[in-house]
């Protein structure tokens, strides 16, 4: 998993044709919501400090593990994990989540139809 999320961040910075020195790091969440089992370390608070005494002073976060706003969205990045990143003295951005946009839907179909036509032919 981290190797396909880091590849993901990869292509993202190279889209975005960043020039400015960048870091990019993957980071698991940790599931702070009623669920028994812990999500992977570390946690985003725990990394805060380290990249400020490192010389960064914004994030931007990239939740490449969700596709639409919800509470560890909503809640657990932009309220705790905003805060967090404030307290630390780093300026805190998130990406938009794709949602109902009309290109993300469309790739979803596509998706769809792909894997319907492929176990289709798999199972004729």
């Amino acid at each position: 998993m981290t190797f396909r999320r880091a590849g993901a961040a990869a292509v993202l910075l190279a889209a975005l044709a960043v020039t400015a020195r960048t870091t990019c790091t993957v980071y698991n969440l940790v599931d702070e919501g009623l669920t028994q089992e812990e999500w992977l370390r570390p946690d985003l608070v725990e990394i805060f400090p380290g990249l400020v005494a490192s010389g960064v002073r914004e994030v931007l976060v990239v939740p490449v593990q969700f596709l639409a706003d919800h509470l560890e969205v909503l809640y657990d990045l932009d309220v705790a994990a905003a805060q967090q990143a404030r307290a630390a003295g780093l300026g805190y951005h998130r990406i938009a989540m794709p949602n109902s946009d009309p290109h993300f839907i469309r790739a979803l179909a596509d998706v769809a139809r792909v894997t319907e036509a492929s176990l289709l032919h798999s199972v004729s």
